[in-house]
């Protein structure tokens, strides 16, 4: 739900090395960007700051710059498919310090058009998992512009994409 309010707002939350703001926990923190300008910071206080300030419980906070914001680009209009949308999920294991971004950018850029959406549903770092990887679980919503996806197109695709997942990021599919 949160990703789907970010693109509302077409900012990204890249994967980069940049600086950790100093009040947001390492682990639990994104740069908002506006295209290629950095505009604002979401996150988790940072545990240390939150114990010293003797809160009760996690705080979620925000920070944007509502100008830069307002002067960004318009959205433009896209009309609704004619054809309809189908869902498959994809569990992979991966590298324990692998941005989510990048999981992301691969998995985009090898569904090609045919991704409407990409949601990230769970992260599971734990028992019966190594302790350099990490579990992440999508949920992919496909669809095409012209036709309707047959069982044999959106397979092939799925398979693409754990190959490249593989091949790109060291994942493995979970079974």
């Amino acid at each position: 739900a949160q990703t789907g309010r970010l693109d509302a707002l077409r900012l990204q939350t890249p994967a980069t090395d940049a600086e950790a703001h100093p009040a947001l926990h390492p682990g639990q923190s994104a740069q908002l960007w506006l295209g290629e300008q950095p505009i604002g910071w979401i996150g988790t206080l940072h545990p240390l700051l939150a114990r010293r300030l003797e809160l009760p419980s996690e705080v979620q906070l925000f920070e944007i710059d509502l100008l830069a914001l307002a002067v960004g680009e318009r959205p433009t209009f896209e009309p609704l498919s004619r054809f309809p949308s189908i869902r498959r999920d994809l569990a992979v294991l991966v590298p324990a310090e692998l941005p989510f971004e990048r999981v992301r950018q691969t998995i985009t850029a090898a569904a090609g058009g045919l991704l409407k959406q990409l949601i990230l549903f769970d992260q599971y770092q734990g028992e019966k998992i190594d302790s350099d990887r990490k579990s992440l679980a999508f949920g992919l919503i496909l669809q095409a512009k012209s036709q309707t996806l047959v069982d044999a197109e959106v397979d092939a695709l799925m398979q693409t994409l754990v190959e490249r997942l593989e091949q790109e990021l060291g994942a493995k599919l979970r079974t």
